[in-house]
């Protein structure tokens, strides 16, 4: 019987440059793929994983989203480059329970929260965009629960029995003197002086403390009954602040002068405790909560409810970049809900100033 036919060397050469060359397209197409589902993560990608508990945009198309794991001991970061079309996930951290954010600009940035593994309140931060973050010094112990900076250098962050300043960026921390103060909930600036905070007293008791000297003193501008969770400003006159009454109905304070003097804004419905609130001018403001979110076109004169959802959805944090484009999370508490069909993160989104909000 004649001899099995052989390959001869050309054609050994042409079958390992195929081979190769297959090889080649294997793991590019592995590469382009991976690359597009980290591209590609959404609020549902993530949303069993995850409950967000705060969100910064300081423009349209930059935005972060954090929150910790449920399945495990880890804080994450997410960002997205258009506006939350897509999101891809930066950095987690078993060091971090995430409970603030705040950017400057779609550089330079900062979370701030609790540790997982000791008692000091965490820092981190970004002069990147979040390509790398970094720890810094938080020189506090136990929670710090928001962060808010007037520019690259200026910021406060706020937590248990403690407000902390930097004015190099969060390269040094300073403490800030306080007296009779509990724990504090949120911050907000108008500018690297005129700078808000609220929580509660040694008591319990609700109170709102305002510096106009950057930090150099604190005064208490309203000790009210009434539990404060957030606080937010356009201007140094401009600023509301959001919480609780006895009855854990949400309520809204708001001040024209500065906090010289606050009064009670009252919601059109009644609705449960409210969580965040943001303004993009004087007059366009939403507020959100255990129930949803509320809108207000006239500076808080009237209040609107615009997505409610009491059942399932709990809102933690909302973020505008101007009176068009807004972004809220939170959770989804109930997996049968008919609106959203999971348990977990949420993030809800609107490009025209509430009239329509998309998961």
């Amino acid at each position: 019987m004649p001899d099995r036919e052989r390959p001869t060397p050309s054609d050994r050469a042409v079958s390992r440059r195929r081979t190769y060359i297959t090889l080649v397209l294997i793991l590019v197409v592995a590469a382009v793929v991976g690359l597009v589902l980290q591209w590609s993560l959404s609020a549902h990608y993530f949303s069993r994983t995850l409950d967000l508990n705060g969100v910064a945009f300081p423009d349209a198309s930059h935005g972060w989203v954090v929150g910790p794991s449920q399945v495990a001991n880890v804080g994450v970061i997410f960002a997205t480059a258009n506006g939350g079309a897509t999101w891809r996930q930066q950095t987690s951290s078993r060091a971090l329970y995430p409970l603030g954010v705040a950017f400057a600009n779609a550089k330079d940035g900062w979370v701030v929260g609790a540790s997982y593994g000791n008692t000091n309140a965490v820092i981190l931060a970004t002069t990147n965009g979040g390509a790398t973050w970094k720890q810094q010094n938080s020189g506090v112990q136990d929670n710090l629960d928001a962060v808010a900076f007037a520019n690259a250098r200026d910021g406060w962050a706020a937590g248990d029995d403690a407000i902390v300043a930097t004015t190099d960026g969060g390269a040094s921390w300073k403490r800030q003197r306080l007296t009779a103060v509990g724990d504090l909930d949120g911050i907000a600036c108008a500018n690297a002086r005129d700078v808000w905070a609220v929580g509660a007293n040694e008591h319990g008791t609700g109170i709102i403390l305002a510096t106009t000297n950057g930090g150099v003193t604190w005064k208490v501008q309203y000790p009210t009954g009434l539990g404060l969770d957030a606080i937010g400003c356009v201007n140094a006159r401009d600023v509301w602040a959001v919480g609780a009454n006895e009855h854990g109905r949400g309520i809204i304070l708001a001040t024209t002068n500065g906090g010289s003097s606050w009064r009670l804004q009252y919601s059109t419905l009644a609705v449960d405790e409210l969580h965040g609130v943001a303004f993009a001018d004087t007059a366009d403001g939403w507020v959100v909560g255990d129930d949803g979110i509320l809108a207000t076109t006239n500076g808080g004169a009237t209040w609107k409810v615009q997505h409610r959802d009491p059942e399932s959805l709990g809102l933690y944090g909302v973020a505008c970049a101007s009176a068009s484009h807004c972004w809220a999370v939170g959770s989804v508490s109930d997996p049968n809900s008919l609106t959203y069909k999971f348990e977990g993160s949420a993030i809800l989104t609107t490009t025209n100033g509430g009239a329509t909000w998309k998961h």
